[in-house]
């Protein structure tokens, strides 16, 4: 990871002055939180969303991918893209079930899973959509894509297998709302995409202010939203 470029200006009139240190981008890692490590990224790194956070905001880091709360600890950092990772949820059968319920809040999301939970109908949930999963990615790996396109493929494939297991079992998804007596939000693409589904896990890039327009952090930006633009499968609980 070489020296950081210094620019000597030399006018008759004034001595040599040297610019701002800025970080040297392609030789320092990306920081990555872990869980997003399937990221096809050069040079990637992985890092707790508050260390590669002020790993940023110290321009120790050309580039970071934490989480919102994260991201908001380094005020000075610019913002490139949001994107969903994945997310979590809660299915009931279409006649019966769940007890009617149309909206669970946080708490009581995790509290109906618990106890009302159909293991079987839940594993083998999971394991249709671990089998769309990995032809997904054994075509896109076939054909040569690109991992960033490999890993959009392979999550475009894995929500169109959980809409259709989802229609063919008649299993509808609970709204969920952030807290009791709020506002509920269903599992749409929409929200999905926007993060207003309180169970979406969302990241963020960040870079320091002084590099986010190289060219190598917007390589890094492109990559993250090819692979992570799109909308995620939404991992459920299959309630009895």
């Amino acid at each position: 990871g070489g020296a950081a470029a210094i620019l000597i200006h030399r006018n008759r009139s004034t001595a040599p002055k040297r610019t701002p240190a800025v970080p040297a981008v392609a030789a320092k890692p990306v920081l990555v939180v872990p869980g997003a490590a399937g990221l096809p990224l050069a040079f990637a790194r992985r890092a707790a969303g508050a260390v590669a956070a002020r790993a940023v905001c110290g321009g120790r880091a050309p580039a970071a991918i934490v989480t919102p709360a994260d991201a908001r600890t380094c005020a000075s950092a610019a913002v490139l893209t949001r994107v969903t990772l994945s997310a979590t949820g809660v299915l009931a059968p279409r006649r019966g079930g769940g007890g009617g319920r149309r909206c669970l809040s946080l708490r009581a999301s995790g509290a109906l899973a618990a106890h009302r939970t159909s293991p079987a109908a839940t594993s083998r949930r999971a394991a249709a959509l671990t089998r769309a999963t990995q032809g997904a990615e054994s075509a896109g790996r076939g054909d040569n894509l690109a991992p960033a396109d490999v890993l959009r493929a392979t999550r475009a494939a894995t929500r169109q297998a959980a809409a259709r297991y989802d229609g063919a079992h008649h299993l509808r998804a609970l709204a969920v709302a952030a807290k009791p007596g709020g506002t509920c939000v269903s599992p749409t693409p929409t929200n999905l995409l926007s993060g207003s589904y309180p169970l979406a896990r969302r990241l963020v890039l960040i870079a320091p202010a002084a590099t986010a327009s190289a060219p190598a952090v917007t390589r890094i930006r492109q990559t993250v939203d090819r692979a992570l633009g799109g909308v995620p499968a939404v991992r459920s609980d299959v309630l009895r």
